[in-house]
């Protein structure tokens, strides 16, 4: 009787185990240089025979015909697949670029989060509930939590770990499991922390007047001198006193509209109408505005919308930039100006004006949305308009934004107060 039979000439073959007489499969995965083994399961030379050559086609298809890792592939290549996947999705405008940067960033932590412990095909879809993480048990938002990252954040990271999982499982058939099991995260966090951080991040007034103020010092100590070219990157013969310009616009325009920075810096002259508005009768003076379009692939939520604001900070940053045409806030309409670059004219601006140091830690360039909206409010105009300008829902800007409207009933209701107290006498009690 024979202990080893070649299974489709020799490409694999089984073994007949000595002590207990079961036959064993194997198979040399060329591309991988491992040997692939299993277990017949059985005593029976005819079928394990049938077993192997069976295992030995679905091999043989999985490595060569679907170009499939049999051994299972690391986790950073399956993101890199996934993330190839998101690439392709560019070029037909289902995403924009400044998504994928998001995508990257969230599945960075997540690769963190499970420290080279599994292959893909062996995550079990409990991993985002339970993991050890340093030898200590727990779950995805207390890993994340204790880096004192915002619930909301959290929740935006799983929701793409989420779709990683979609793609790996629908896509590439990786994982036997119908998705992902993931902790939930209570509303009233997201919604607290939310409402929490938009008081913490918004400039007061007297703030904001700081903060304008010291963007003129900030220009005023840009060279005007252009510097010779001496690389083919267009942004560098430009003076210093241009780009600081360019991100004193910016961030005036930022406060003056609500919009998202990636809105901001892919704003095309092309999508701005000018238009002139008499206020009064005859004899009053022209105010001109600007109609600007955003365009649905540009949004965050690929929604298009045209709102109306004060044309005067576009047109004071016409007077200045040296094209007429392509992006607005950019060196020469050519490029998107890079977001590095605004947060760092943000942050230089803020060290230079007299804002409280400790306070500076909590201000951000978004900072300046949440200024503008809570301005709005505050103003009392309406929220559907509002949220059609700033591209967001209006319950998220009441839920949001609640602490202002709570503000504006208190300060209501204590001018009433006084009002009253000063209307009627106290009757005095017996």
């Amino acid at each position: 009787m024979k202990n080893e039979i070649p299974i489709m000439d020799g490409i694999a073959k089984i073994k007949r185990c000595k002590r207990s007489s079961i036959w064993q499969f194997s198979m040399w995965i060329k591309k991988e240089k491992k040997y692939y083994r299993a277990t017949t399961g059985t005593r029976n030379t005819e079928q394990a025979i049938e077993f192997a050559q069976t295992e030995t086609a679905k091999l043989i298809y999985r490595s060569e015909t679907k170009k499939e890792k049999i051994f299972g592939i690391t986790v950073s290549e399956g993101i890199a697949e996934f993330l190839d996947w998101k690439r392709r999705q560019i070029a037909t405008k289902q995403i924009v670029p400044q998504r994928l940067q998001t995508i990257i960033s969230h599945l960075a932590h997540f690769e963190k989060y499970l420290d080279g412990q599994f292959k893909v095909n062996d995550i079990p879809k409990t991993i985002l509930r339970n993991n050890i993480v340093d030898g200590v048990e727990k779950n995805y938002i207390e890993y994340r939590a204790e880096q004192k990252v915002s619930y909301t954040t959290i929740k935006n990271e799983m929701s793409t770990i989420g779709m990683l999982f979609k793609y790996w499982i629908e896509e590439k058939d990786y994982l036997e499991m119908n998705a992902i099991l993931k902790p939930e995260i209570k509303q009233t966090l997201i919604t607290g922390g939310t409402t929490a951080n938009v008081r913490r991040q918004t400039f007061t007034e007297k703030e904001y007047n700081k903060f304008t103020g010291a963007m003129r010092s900030y220009v005023a100590k840009g060279c005007k001198q252009e510097i010779l070219q001496t690389t083919r990157n267009p942004v560098c013969k430009y003076s210093d006193y241009y780009k600081r310009e360019l991100a004193r616009r910016y961030l005036l325009f930022a406060s003056n509209t609500g919009l998202r920075s990636g809105e901001i810096r892919q704003l095309k002259w092309e999508s701005i109408k000018f238009f002139k508005v008499q206020e009064g009768g005859h004899n009053t003076e022209y105010r001109i505005m600007a109609e600007v379009e955003v365009l649905p692939e540009t949004s965050k939520v690929r929604k298009g919308r045209t709102f109306y604001v004060d044309a005067t900070e576009l047109l004071k940053w016409k007077e200045v930039c040296k094209h007429k045409t392509g992006y607005i806030f950019s060196i020469d309409g050519n490029y998107e100006y890079k977001r590095q670059n605004i947060n760092k004219a943000f942050k230089q601006i803020l060290e230079m004006s007299s804002i409280d140091k400790k306070r500076q830690k909590d201000l951000v360039p978004y900072s300046l949305r949440h200024y503008h909206i809570t301005r709005e409010v505050k103003r009392g105009n309406n929220f559907d308009k509002l949220s059609v300008q700033c591209g967001t829902s209006i319950r998220h800007i009441e839920n949001t934004y609640l602490h202002v409207d709570k503000q504006l009933m208190l300060e209501t209701a204590m001018k009433k107060f006084n009002a009253d107290k000063q209307r009627f006498k106290p009757i005095p009690l017996t």
